[in-house]
């Protein structure tokens, strides 16, 4: 296999977090490999705070769980089927994906196939600049000219874009999203001519998936960039659900906006309630949630005369639910 080498990298000591270390020292007791993947790369050659820590791991899931078992780390394996196991440290959350082959995609989900190369499991990946592979040794890999496109704010899917956006129809929420990571995105025109034809893929996505790309993208310094397109693809917020109570829906206090009284109410306008595993089952918890998020996110807007430019950044976002 061939691999581009970019450049050996100082991660470690910019992140100061004893909780890679562990990770890394524990594939390496156990003789398998890991590696740090995708956005947390991508944040550190944009000189951003890393918030997220995601790792793609080269033995079968099974076995890193008995690894893990093991080794007495507290772990998450609800997702296996897809090689995902999230391992929880010091209140942190790390999530490792086996290395993989996406098979028989069909907009949302995918059947998957281990496999032991980095390569491969890069051309399932959605852009270039999250395509960055970090071994111990603290070694880039970068196989689509992903470190040129960051520098230059290009914005490029790896392979077929159009098939790339019909296999996982969140890769058109994830373009919208990063175009506010630059203030003048670069994109080939056919990739906004294929969004405004195809956009019912986008009906596609539980609103819980968009609302969470959208709101990562109001924490971007060009922020403007994803609202803009937004408006172009015609995607819009619910209108806001009053409060509960005698709350009041917001308040705003010099610069800061206060939201209350937001909890989950279905398209009846009943309050949705109860405990995830006895009243609700996990799908209801997921659209409690995603109700939840959406009604925020249409009171900022409220707030804001329909201008969510005016957000510079979310400090805190949670709902009762």
């Amino acid at each position: 296999m061939e691999n581009t080498i970019i450049k050996y990298i100082n991660l470690f000591s910019y992140i100061k977090n004893d909780d890679v270390f562990k990770l890394f020292d524990l594939a390496e007791k156990n003789k398998f490999n890991i590696w740090i993947v995708g956005g947390a790369i991508r944040d550190f050659f944009l000189k951003k705070k890393i918030n997220d820590f995601d790792f793609v791991y080269d033995i079968n899931p099974l076995e890193l769980v008995d690894i893990l078992k093991t080794n007495e780390f507290e772990f998450v394996s609800s997702y296996i089927n897809f090689g995902v196991i999230i391992i929880k440290l010091n209140n942190k959350e790390y999530t490792l994906t086996s290395l993989r082959e996406d098979l028989k995609q069909d907009g949302r989900y995918t059947k998957v196939r281990y496999v032991k190369s980095i390569k491969k499991d890069s051309l399932r990946r959605d852009f270039t600049f999250n395509s960055f592979y970090m071994d111990s040794n603290q070694k880039v890999y970068d196989f689509y000219d992903g470190l040129e496109h960051l520098e230059n704010s290009k914005i490029i899917f790896i392979g077929d874009f159009k098939k790339k956006c019909l296999e996982d129809n969140l890769r058109i929420i994830r373009f919208i999203r990063f175009c506010s990571l630059f203030k003048s995105p670069v994109y080939p025109s056919e990739y906004m001519s294929f969004f405004l034809k195809n956009r019912n893929l986008i009906s596609n996505l539980t609103h819980i998936k968009i609302s969470n790309e959208i709101e990562k993208a109001l924490s971007y310094q060009y922020k403007k960039n994803t609202i803009s397109i937004l408006k172009k693809l015609n995607i819009t917020l619910p209108d806001p659900k009053g409060p509960v109570g005698a709350y009041v829906a917001t308040k705003i206090v010099g610069n800061l906006l206060f939201i209350s009284g937001q909890v989950s109410i279905d398209e009846n306008a009943k309050l949705i309630t109860g405990k995830i595993g006895k009243d609700l089952n996990l799908e209801q918890g997921y659209m409690a949630a995603e109700r939840c998020g959406l009604s925020i996110v249409a009171h900022v807007k409220k707030a804001c005369d329909g201008d969510l430019n005016k957000i510079k950044t979310f400090i805190i976002f949670f709902g009762v639910i």
